[in-house]
């Protein structure tokens, strides 16, 4: 639940999902394997190459002989990169989109949503539509903030998630996503803060 950073009754649901619907146990027993490290399943090698954005820790795995890249959780889904945890990172995200652009594989294949996507033409054209995102979500602010507007306000508006849509936890990942876009706005001097938590573009 930390990884996740909800609290309130986000966090209540959330906790509940990871057990009841993820089936979470604690693994006492798990062991930690680094970037490059290898492992020879016999036939097949697997290395790990780290990827941080979604998580600190999210890694890729590159598998030899087949030439698959299993992107885990860059899934290349139109809902774009998410970033929204407490431990998710915009900018690694982004570092690791670019990365994971100049990989090459017969095979790209995706945790969920979309699976596997054959060759790198067709594996370039959904990440950049994947990236894209980014950039889109990014405009939608700068344009939301032609009038001030105040953090809550920006949360309670969606930029993540349509609005209406019953995600229980939408809110603390709206507002971890979206302020990591007004951190990044506010250094390039694209927004300004008018008045304590309360922005306006500039």
């Amino acid at each position: 639940m930390e990884i996740y950073g909800y609290d309130g009754p986000a966090a209540d649901y959330f906790r509940e999902a990871l057990t009841e619907k993820f089936h979470y146990v604690a693994r006492p027993d798990a062991v930690s394997f680094a970037d490059g490290d290898s492992f020879d399943l016999g036939g097949v090698t697997v290395r790990v190459v780290h990827a941080p954005g979604h998580t600190h820790g999210h890694c890729c795995f590159a598998i030899e002989p087949d030439r698959v890249l299993y992107l885990g959780d860059i899934d290349l889904t139109s809902f774009g990169p998410y970033y929204g945890d407490a431990w998710s990172s915009l900018f690694d995200f982004e570092r690791t989109l670019a990365a994971v652009r100049r990989m090459e594989a017969r095979h790209y294949a995706t945790f969920h949503h979309i699976g596997v996507v054959e060759g790198r033409e067709a594996y370039h054209a959904r990440l950049d539509r994947f990236t894209a995102v980014i950039a889109t979500r990014e405009q939608r602010l700068v344009e939301f903030l032609a009038a001030p507007h105040t953090l809550d306000e920006v949360v309670a508006h969606r930029f993540v998630y349509r609005p209406g849509d019953p995600v229980a936890y939408a809110d603390p990942i709206e507002r971890r996503s979206m302020s990591q876009h007004l951190e990044r706005l506010l250094g390039e001097g694209k927004v300004r803060e008018i008045e304590q938590g309360r922005y306006v573009a500039a």
